[in-house]
């Protein structure tokens, strides 16, 4: 084939090929040329609300939802923490340290307490060591289980609180006073499983009122300048109102969810 023959070949192929773009109808950028175009029009508002399917996107927050009751169960724990009481004289803070039974059945408790706090070192002159506690109380109250979730606590009850301080100030054997207390209980906690026997772990706000209060009498000898002894005597005001933040683990049997 002579070069005219050839170039003239090449001429019309190319003419051809130019035709038959010219007639295809246009495509998307990065479309492959033979695809077929998206003609599919979004429903308008007046359209949806003549009933055209269309789903809402749905949400993904967190959905808190009321656990179901429990059957009769029955619990051990033990707590450990750090209390302040407020009161008419120096206030004090101690550590604490307790342990509660509780019976609980549908959404109700019942239980005990028994607590115990240190004696820690005084700044006061009158005395070396601050008082210490004993309480010995019951309680009722409600657990509201949530499901997936934590158990909300709230509980009110009584208790005898033994205040004790072995200051010698105090006399020989210092001094031994109880006083009646209101106490409220407010924590949450999350039991591992629902098997007959699971481990229990919280948190807890503990607040404790007495309904009475006591002075007990002290009296110390106290060196003078001029080198002479004298002998200063007090009360120390006992009572008042603690507030503790404590931490609480134990064991429950039973207490699992009807079905």
């Amino acid at each position: 084939m002579g070069r005219w023959n050839r170039v003239l070949v090449v001429a019309l192929w190319l003419g051809t090929s130019v035709a038959h773009a010219a007639g295809a109808p246009p495509h998307a950028p990065g479309a492959p040329p033979d695809a077929t175009p998206d003609t599919r029009v979004d429903p308008t508002p007046e359209e949806m609300d003549d009933g055209a399917d269309f789903e809402p996107p749905r949400s993904s927050g967190m959905k808190v939802e009321l656990g179901r009751p429990v059957k009769f169960g029955f619990g051990l724990e033990g707590y450990a923490g750090i209390a302040a009481q407020a009161r008419s004289g120096e206030d004090r803070a101690h550590g604490l340290a307790g342990g509660l039974a509780r019976f609980r059945f549908h959404y109700f408790e019942l239980g005990g307490t028994f607590e115990l706090t240190d004696s820690g070192q005084s700044n006061d002159f009158r005395e070396n060591r601050v008082e210490r506690w004993r309480a010995l109380g019951g309680f009722v109250g409600a657990v509201v289980p949530f499901h997936h979730w934590v158990d909300v606590e709230a509980a009110v009850g009584v208790s005898s609180r033994n205040y004790a301080n072995g200051d010698s100030i105090y006399g020989p054997r210092g001094f031994s006073t109880n006083l009646p207390a209101l106490t409220f209980r407010f924590g949450v906690s999350d039991r591992f499983t629902h098997r007959l026997i699971g481990p229990r772990i919280g948190a807890a706000l503990v607040v404790a009122a007495d309904l009475a209060h006591a002075e007990p009498r002290w009296s110390r000898q106290v060196l003078e300048f001029g080198g002479g002894i004298s002998t200063v005597t007090g009360t120390t005001p006992i009572g008042g109102v603690s507030i503790g933040l404590v931490v609480s683990a134990g064991l429950e049997l039973g207490a699992r969810p009807f079905r």
